[in-house]
């Protein structure tokens, strides 16, 4: 259902197997109508976490209990998340574009804000509109993004969990690319596909270009048998 922003509420289901669309209808009180928000499903539930919408003196949930935002993690739209067991939130924009980290357990619904163990290391700088990749060894790829300059980034950034520490890997890429509301998956072991997006600011006085190409990040030597 459209709101008076043009922001929308809508639920729907793409069936993998015969790839045809359905809409649902939820009984309950539904999600506030946003753009720029995740979703994710755990343990039998989808969630709806964030976004950009006429805010709310306050929301009610399901069980009729009042709550309002964790200041922890904040109200933010354009940022990005994965989980493994685990919700976690990097940047975002809210007033200006953020470069923190935040972890959601799942099934204690405790959220943690995961510093750096060294804070005169480096870190990404804050953006919004990026992608955050999930690798098999404990470790987020954020790459890409829009930051507070107007300006699309080409910047992959790696973040161990358990070393807590982040480090710039531009010798994964072949070549720079810059991209910015994009997509980003972990394809064939020690890879990671960057699909669409944009490869120019939007606020450019020339049209925004769409990205064609398909980025591969390459973190590993391919295997032989490819």
């Amino acid at each position: 259902m459209l709101s008076e922003s043009c922001n929308v509420q809508s639920l729907y289901e793409l069936n993998l197997d015969c790839m045809e669309w359905r809409q649902l209808h939820p009984a309950g009180l539904s999600p506030l109508a946003c753009d720029k928000l995740v979703s994710w499903c755990y343990d039998n539930a989808f969630y709806v976490f964030g976004g950009f919408g006429p805010w709310p003196e306050h929301v009610t949930d399901y069980t009729g209990v009042t709550f309002t935002v964790d200041p922890r993690a904040g109200d933010r739209r354009g940022w990005n998340n994965q989980l493994v067991r685990r919700l976690f939130v990097f940047g975002g924009r809210m007033g200006h574009r953020l470069n923190d980290l935040h972890c959601l357990d799942l099934d204690t619904a405790h959220w943690t804000h995961l510093e750096a163990a060294d804070p005169a290391a480096p870190l990404p700088q804050g953006r919004s509109w990026h992608s955050v990749t999930p690798l098999l060894d404990d470790q987020l790829l954020i790459y890409g993004g829009f930051n507070d300059m107007d300006e699309p980034l080409d910047d992959p950034w790696v973040y161990e969990v358990d070393a807590a520490r982040w480090r710039s890997v531009h010798s994964w890429l072949p070549a720079p690319a810059v991209r910015m509301w994009h997509t980003a998956a972990a394809a064939a072991p020690g890879e990671v596909h960057v699909l669409g997006g944009l490869e120019t600011s939007i606020f450019a006085r020339r049209p925004a270009h769409f990205a064609s190409r398909v980025v591969v990040i390459q973190r590993t030597p391919k295997s032989l048998l490819r």
